[in-house]
């Protein structure tokens, strides 16, 4: 994908995704963190008689979905805030910032 083209589809559709710009080690950092965020809320949410189980077998992909299933909520919700070092080494990693300063 070209500068021309991620700035065009940007232009067009409002957002733009660009394949293989992070990998997973630098999303380690930030599954780590989203991991124990929902480790936490499973144990208070066990704890209080609200969640039947802490899905803790769910592999890091589905665990959020079905706790938020089970309590029929939307994982867009997300209650845990996006602040914190992680976040912040992810928005700027050097090819992150590359694509932003093309669409900004």
């Amino acid at each position: 994908v070209t500068d021309l083209e991620i700035k065009e589809s940007f232009d067009r559709d409002g957002y733009v995704v660009v394949h293989d710009i992070i990998d997973d080690v630098a999303l380690a950092p930030i599954r780590n963190l989203i991991s124990s965020r929902v480790d936490a809320y499973a144990v208070e949410q066990h704890t209080q008689g609200k969640l039947s189980s802490l899905y803790a077998e769910e592999p890091f992909e589905s665990r959020y979905a079905r706790i938020c299933s089970e309590q029929s909520l939307s994982p867009r919700d997300w209650p845990f805030g996006s602040f914190g070092r992680e976040f912040y080494d992810l928005y700027t990693l050097p090819d992150v910032l590359n694509v932003l300063r093309l669409i900004l």
